[in-house]
């Protein structure tokens, strides 16, 4: 996982600064024929939903969460 700074330019507005998260989750391709491996791929491709659920939970609660309690704390 990486974060970056970024502006968000919207139409006819003054560019808002941003924090831009991304990321990849790592699968190895298990099996030894190329049919193997692609039906794999496939089983992959289909859980797509409990990794996105991952990430943002690592975005919200990990980072955002984080940032949310120390400005509540300085106020």
């Amino acid at each position: 996982m990486s974060i970056a700074e970024a502006l968000l330019q919207l139409q006819d507005a003054e560019p808002t600064p941003a924090l831009l998260f991304f990321g990849s989750f790592q699968y190895e391709i298990a099996g030894e024929l190329e049919g193997e491996k692609l039906q794999h791929l496939y089983k992959l491709l289909e859980n797509w939903q409990p990794d996105l659920e991952a990430y943002r939970e690592i975005v919200n609660q990990r980072f955002l969460g984080q940032e949310t309690e120390e400005l509540a704390a300085a106020a």
